[in-house]
């Protein structure tokens, strides 16, 4: 459908591409004072050099890899790879903040190549038929746009903070650092071993429960779910069980934070691999994992991995279990996995907002960019 006083044409007829230049070898992960410029590949910056061949903002669209077909709005100065294609010529008046969003729009990554390492080139990009409004209607939508992308980054800015905030709050409640007032007593020394034991119930009657994995960042996932696919064996007889509250770590790579804790099902299945283990009633499982998915214990972790006897990078129950523990009381780990749990809720609810607010401008982008919905110009 072609929308009144918009000028159907090919991409081709609109703006030129360029390809960007090899990363340059002063190239570093973060500035130091003389290397201030960032180099922009097809992911967005991926470091920063001294030099720049960039002199005006453009647009930046990955051209090869993962992020094949992705696009950035580039100010200068900057650097652009050789895995990245640019605009670097418009034929005529255009808005390049309004072309960020409409190749954004267009899906450019449905151009790549098939089969093989994912490529994109400039002749299907050239062949792509768009309708474009006068400039002065195409600032009056990017202007638009650009008030919902302000609300999104304000809420990743806010989502940032209280994450900064969660992550320091954390380190001192639960070392004891920062304690709420009443709670005096001193915290118990002790091991792993004092306050947990080694499960092995295995899947030998075959239970129809989910197969887990244990992730860095997630703990215990659905593995069909998170993986997309079967990552497991048909045969899941020898597998562990592993019941609400139990806690399970992929033996061979705990030292990356493999741990997780058991709480949104009543049971689910592991690799014979992991190890499954109790707690006793001195400590809450969440307070536990709260601790153990901190920076200090995966360091603890890897430790125990490096000086384990079998050196195969596994750590097995019986070193685990000698790991040290400073543990409060009952009440007050209650208490700080309340304070902890109550952020958790708020950063939720700021992500489940920022989500709602990209659907928003998604449903708009459509709209305006197609001219279902047109913007008065001034």
């Amino acid at each position: 459908m072609t929308t009144s006083n918009w000028n159907t044409t090919r991409l081709g007829e609109v703006l030129v591409l360029g390809s960007g230049e090899t990363k340059p070898a002063d190239t570093q992960a973060l500035p130091d004072g003389s290397r201030t410029i960032p180099v922009y590949g097809g992911n967005g910056i991926s470091g920063f050099t001294a030099a720049s061949f960039i002199d005006r903002t453009t647009l930046v669209i990955g051209r090869v890899g993962e992020y094949c077909g992705s696009v950035h709005l580039v100010s200068p100065p900057a650097w652009i790879t050789d895995n990245a294609l640019f605009v670097k010529k418009w034929n005529g008046n255009h808005s390049v903040e309004y072309f960020g969003y409409l190749l954004d729009h267009l899906n450019l990554s449905r151009l790549r190549n098939k089969g093989g390492q994912p490529l994109i080139s400039q002749k299907p990009i050239y062949a792509l038929e768009v309708q474009l409004p006068s400039h002065d209607e195409q600032v009056a939508i990017a202007t638009r746009l650009a008030t919902w992308d302000r609300g999104i980054r304000q809420l990743s800015g806010l989502i940032v903070a209280r994450l900064r905030f969660k992550q320091g709050l954390m380190q001192q409640l639960l070392t004891g650092r920062r304690r709420f007032p009443q709670f005096k007593d001193e915290w118990k020394q002790l091991r792993v071993g004092d306050i947990a034991h080694e499960v092995s119930e295995r899947n030998g009657h075959g239970a129809a429960v989910p197969v887990l994995s244990c992730t860095k960042h997630d703990g215990l996932v659905d593995s069909l779910k998170y993986f997309g696919k079967q990552v497991f064996s048909d045969d899941t007889s020898n597998y562990k069980i592993v019941r609400r509250q139990d806690f399970a770590y992929a033996t061979n790579h705990i030292e990356e934070g493999s741990i997780g804790l058991l709480t949104e099902s009543d049971a689910g299945l592991v690799s014979p691999m992991y190890t499954v283990f109790r707690t006793n009633d001195e400590v809450l499982p969440e307070f536990l994992y709260r601790l153990f998915k901190t920076e200090t214990y995966r360091q603890i972790f890897a430790s125990f991995t490096s000086a384990s006897v079998n050196r195969r990078g596994s750590l097995r129950w019986r070193q685990f279990a000698t790991i040290p523990l400073s543990l409060p009381n009952l009440a007050e780990q209650k208490r700080i996995d309340d304070a902890l749990a109550s952020l958790d809720k708020e950063i939720a609810l700021l992500r489940k907002q920022q989500d709602a607010l990209k659907q928003q401008k998604k449903g708009l982008m459509q709209k305006l960019l197609t001219g279902q919905v047109r913007v008065k110009v001034r």
